[in-house]
């Protein structure tokens, strides 16, 4: 995936638009409006920096789309104990919808 669509994929999956995401990270709409509507609009390393930042991402993810395994490894510690503090209801509604995403 490209640099835009890494970028449109982040805003969507955290449902940030792009004034609040200018506000965020400091960079005009204009300038994001440009880095999501063309592949030739790349932004130097230091507003990368800032869009992370911005988004809670990391760099790497922003820029290629790919996870490390060490931030995997971190997610996944965030998500147990997230489990830890649930019902057991609400860890039965988890499962059920892993089941079924995995199911695909």
């Amino acid at each position: 995936m490209s640099f835009r669509d890494n970028l449109r994929f982040i805003m969507e999956s955290k449902d940030i638009q792009t004034k609040e995401l200018s506000k965020l990270s400091g960079i005009s709409e204009n300038t994001l409006k440009s880095y999501l509507k063309s592949d030739s609009a790349e932004p130097k390393i230091s507003k990368v920096e800032r869009l992370a930042d911005a988004l809670n991402v990391s760099i790497d993810f922003l820029v290629t789309g790919k996870i490390r395994r060490d931030e995997v490894a971190a997610k996944i510690l965030s998500l147990i104990d997230c489990l830890r503090n649930m019902s057991l209801s609400d860890i039965k509604l988890v499962e059920d919808f892993i089941n079924s995403n995995h199911k695909k």
